[in-house]
């Protein structure tokens, strides 16, 4: 058995087609190299690894990492796609709005959005099946775009919200594993940080209570782990507030990830961060190896040279020093290693 990352599990799901159809292509590669990490079993690719890489991996994970071209017996990685329909309304942002509207975790302008209605500068219009900040467009700027899609699909509108702090809930065999994520001003996700105390602050049995009501409705649709709940923080007159239910997603996500990598590679640390770069923003070619021995091997780069994206791991035993591990590395990166 081998398994296959299918990061275009929501294009599937947005699409006409009733079976998925497994397709090696860039979209897919991009993230597939964590299997290789995490998973004992074979990565499906056919995408080519350099030696030197696939060796950096296994002086880290002990065990070589397997890749194969056959794909007789392969198992989708992600999430599988064996019931659309379902998953479909697991997925959906209609779905996690409507029950976030009915139970005041959403703000209380956030609406599902239909053709005709007027569109407001200071709202975000989400596709319901958008993913990682794609299909999320603000009102001041992009009205012709959310005007044509309203004419064939509903939308999420939201108020355009002074966010504060993300946060993410994965749900591990009925377990809750809290943890920070990091989004840009484009919505898009930049990493997770674990470790941090949250249960200490104030929101947060709120906030734990919120969940575990999340998690029984969606139990009662049908959901199945591993699946991650967001939420965000935020402040309006002053006053910071919480913003329960922004999202459910039915798969394995990058959250997901983060914490199977900490429990792998740095077990023993108190605090982890895992994050994402554009390679373009970078001035130098990776060298595994060498920012490994620099970082005492409290730094991991896990992604391969070429890729459109630059993903690291930091384990630390202070969120001082994760944040300084953190801030050397990137300034090392903009300087020839």
């Amino acid at each position: 058995m081998s398994y296959f990352f299918n990061g275009d599990f929501e294009d599937f799901l947005a699409s006409d087609s009733k079976t998925y159809t497994i397709n090696s292509n860039k979209k897919n590669q991009e993230f597939e190299y964590l299997i290789l990490w995490l998973e004992e079993e074979e990565l499906y690719t056919t995408k080519k690894y350099e030696s030197d890489y696939l060796s950096f991996i296994e002086k880290n994970k002990d065990s070589k990492p397997k890749i194969t071209t056959n794909k007789s017996k392969v198992k989708l990685w992600c999430q599988n796609t064996d019931d659309k329909k379902l998953q479909r309304v697991l997925n959906s942002k209609r779905t996690s709005t409507k029950f976030a509207i009915e139970n005041n975790f959403a703000h209380p302008e956030t609406k599902i959005c239909v053709e005709g209605e007027k569109i407001k500068d200071n709202f975000l219009y989400k596709d319901p099946l958008g993913m990682s900040g794609i299909g999320i467009w603000k009102g001041s700027q992009h009205k012709d775009k959310i005007s044509s899609f309203l004419k064939n699909k509903k939308m999420i509108e939201e108020p355009l919200l002074e966010r504060t702090f993300d946060i993410g809930c994965c749900v591990l065999e009925g377990e809750n594993v809290f943890y920070q994520n990091h989004i840009d001003e484009y919505f898009q996700y930049k990493g997770t940080t674990l470790g941090l105390s949250l249960e200490k602050l104030n929101w947060f049995e709120e906030y734990k209570r919120k969940i575990e009501m999340i998690k029984k409705h969606y139990r009662e649709i049908g959901i199945r782990g591993p699946y991650s709940i967001d939420s965000f923080l935020y402040k309006e007159n002053g006053i910071e507030k919480l913003y329960a239910l922004s999202e459910v997603n039915a798969r394995k996500t990058m959250g997901y990830t983060a914490i199977k990598l900490w429990e792998k590679y740095f077990p023993m640390k108190r605090y982890c961060s895992f994050k994402i770069i554009a390679q373009r923003d970078l001035k130098t070619v990776i060298d595994h190896n060498k920012i490994f021995e620099r970082f005492n091997g409290e730094v991991i780069p896990l992604s391969p040279n070429g890729n459109i994206f630059f993903t690291y791991l930091i384990g630390a035993d202070s969120i001082h020093d994760l944040h300084e591990l953190e801030d050397d590395l990137l300034f090392t990166l903009l300087k020839d290693i």
